[in-house]
């Protein structure tokens, strides 16, 4: 995958790039207005290939988010300005990320979760190597995946889930044991 980080922003920045996706739940399904948060999708280059970051939980008896592999990410704050700034404080929480080595790339369209939170994903580029040091309390694996890999249809499958009508990714024999979130928080 031959993509400049000047090329991801460009493609982040044409809203027909990204189509929006409909929020399929009914009128009324929650009891009030959804929670902000925001993840970082953190891309980084090695060896002339783009890798996509993801973390996977830390186990916790009674946590219905143990165990599973997501983005760096969760909730907004009072002294949060925006997104950007929640994605960046909760990636320097998670995993030790220094917001000097993260160029901000763009954002996707917010997702609004079963649990009733709206997330915007913030799209940034690492320098790497960096040193990362996670949370164990939080965080029990820090790892990442070829952007090759994961656009090769050949590693996945997709199925439809409920009543939203989204993709799910099946775990392939590399992800057995990890299970996927699509976000944080609830």
């Amino acid at each position: 995958m031959n993509l400049s980080s000047d090329r991801f922003t460009r493609l982040l920045a044409d809203d027909g790039a990204h189509p929006r996706e409909m929020d399929c739940y009914p009128h009324d399904f929650f009891p009030g207005p959804p929670t902000p948060a925001a993840v970082l999708v953190p891309l980084f280059r090695e060896e002339g290939e783009w890798h996509l970051l993801f973390i996977r939980r830390s186990e916790h008896e009674n946590d219905h988010h143990s165990g599973q592999v997501s983005f760096p990410g969760g909730k907004a704050e009072p002294g949060d300005q925006d997104a950007v700034a929640t994605a960046m404080r909760e990636a320097r929480e998670e995993i030790g990320l220094d917001p000097q080595r993260v160029n901000l790339l763009g954002h996707l369209n917010d997702y609004h979760t079963i649990t009733n939170f709206l997330v915007k994903p913030v799209v940034a580029e690492i320098r790497w190597p960096a040193a990362l040091t996670p949370d164990e309390r939080e965080v029990s694996r820090i790892f990442s995946i070829p952007l090759s890999w994961l656009a090769d249809s050949a590693n996945y499958q997709t199925s439809l889930r409920g009543n939203r009508g989204g993709g799910v990714l099946h775990e392939g024999d590399l992800f057995r044991p990890l299970r996927w979130v699509s976000c944080c928080g609830g």
